[in-house]
């Protein structure tokens, strides 16, 4: 189980690292799609292992994709706000969050 949240960290780590090393004498514009996509796989990662209540899968598999994502877009917000990848980040967090919340009403991980 731990071996795929560690594959996730590492492999958003070395994204990260990657993009950083290749656009650190670039332009705006390549330091923001060197950011924003790896911020959008992890996104999208956290949106299809974010209903995975049972036995609380979801924090092992989403929540530390959506940690990295969430710090990547704090720094691609600052690059270009009004991107349509931005948008998009911003569509899937939103999905994210209703999905999670639909999911966990449903396994009712919350016992209410």
């Amino acid at each position: 189980m731990w071996s795929y949240t560690i594959a996730i960290f590492l492999a958003a780590l070395a994204a990260i690292l990657i993009a950083w090393i290749f656009t650190k004498n670039k332009d705006d514009k390549t330091r923001y799609y060197a950011l924003a996509i790896p911020c959008m796989i992890c996104a999208v990662w956290a949106l299809v292992f974010c209903w995975t209540w049972f036995y609380y899968f979801n924090i092992f598999l989403a929540l530390p994709a959506l940690l990295i994502s969430v710090i990547l877009f704090y720094f691609v917000r600052k690059l270009g706000s009004k991107e349509r990848l931005t948008k998009i980040i911003l569509w899937n967090y939103a999905l994210l969050l209703l999905l999670t919340v639909t999911s966990a009403i449903f396994f009712e991980v919350f016992h209410w």
